[in-house]
């Protein structure tokens, strides 16, 4: 296996909450099998406060402080027709980052960690791509329309509308993605369009020997 270029919307350390567990546990995989190359997002000081954590693991790393205003993401995505929750991580540091990585180092994988970090893989990268959706974000804003009067339900139902054809695009162009459940494999499967994309379900795991009971005092 050659170089990784991971690419996650939240910063995987430290492991405390679903989608960290999830993107940490996976990075340290990814790092075991070759030299990998980190781009990720922090929101506070104890997110940048990670740096070393990652510079550890990572052949190179980028921790970039998103600082967007929702408001702002929320007038750029309505002037670029393009979801708020792909605005609100468009960084220009991100782009650049990317960019240099693949011109420096010999990555032949790149590995999205939710949606929101799809945009970031060049059209004309030659090699594999795995996207790790999680589950199918587009649903979650649907239910909401549903479930909301005017005019959030307008906002809503649109953020759903292009988040799902942007599911749709990664899991087509991606070689692999990953869901946490069939249920949710099963939903973007049944999408017009993705029915031939190689879509799979990857459960998260415990660790029955750390947490076994029986070892409990």
């Amino acid at each position: 296996m050659g170089e990784t270029l991971f690419l996650g919307h939240r910063v995987p350390f430290p492991p405390d909450r679903g989608d960290k567990i999830r993107s940490h546990h996976l990075l340290k995989a990814l790092a075991r099998r070759g030299p990998v190359h980190v781009g990720t997002f922090g929101e506070s000081a104890a997110d940048l406060a990670q740096k070393p954590a990652l510079a550890e693991l990572a052949r190179t790393h980028a921790l970039v402080r998103r600082s967007k205003p929702l408001p702002l993401a929320g007038l750029e995505a309505l002037w670029q027709r393009r979801p708020i929750s792909l605005s609100a991580f468009d960084h220009a540091a991100m782009h650049r980052y990317v960019a240099k990585t693949l011109g420096n180092h010999p990555i032949d994988t790149i590995f999205v960690f939710s949606g929101q970090m799809g945009q970031y893989i060049p059209s004309d990268f030659a090699g594999r791509v795995v996207v790790d959706l999680c589950d199918v974000d587009s649903e979650k804003f649907a239910t909401y329309a549903q479930e909301s009067g005017f005019p959030h339900s307008v906002l809503y139902r649109r953020e759903a509308t292009l988040l799902s054809a942007e599911e749709v695009r990664l899991a087509k162009s991606a070689d692999t993605t990953l869901l946490i459940t069939e249920k949710e494999a099963d939903i973007l499967r049944a999408r017009p369009g993705a029915e031939r994309a190689d879509i799979r379900a990857l459960g998260n795991g415990v660790d029955t020997e750390f947490f076994d009971p029986a070892a409990t005092d």
